[in-house]
């Protein structure tokens, strides 16, 4: 057998670079790989966490909403009692300055 030249050397090497690459490189996909699953899965906790929130916030929405609808109608119901009120006052002050009136000595 006869010794390896400077050429065969450098192959040697060659491949001996790239398996060392090719075997780290595996090993740097799989702990990225890992770290992306990772991620995913705080990701989706996350989202599962910030849809538990938005149906809530949804629910509370429909209770405000309902809350809202009965305060108009209270408000309704009181202005025209105020306003029936009002006429009543109206009319009872119109009759007190006809009383006057009568009972005022005329000249």
């Amino acid at each position: 057998m006869k010794p390896l030249n400077e050429q065969g050397w450098r192959a040697i090497l060659f491949i001996l670079v790239v398996c060392f690459f090719s075997l780290s490189g595996c090993g740097l996909f799989k702990s990225e790989t890992e770290k992306l699953k990772q991620k995913i899965t705080e990701l989706s906790s996350e989202n599962s966490k910030l849809r538990k929130e938005l149906s809530t916030m949804k629910t509370e929405n429909a209770n405000i909403q309902t809350q809202l609808a009965q305060l108009n109608k209270q408000i309704s119901d009181l202005q025209a009692e105020t306003q029936t009120l009002r006429k009543d006052f109206d009319a009872f002050v119109a009759q007190l300055k006809g009383v006057k009136k009568k009972k005022s000595p005329s000249p």
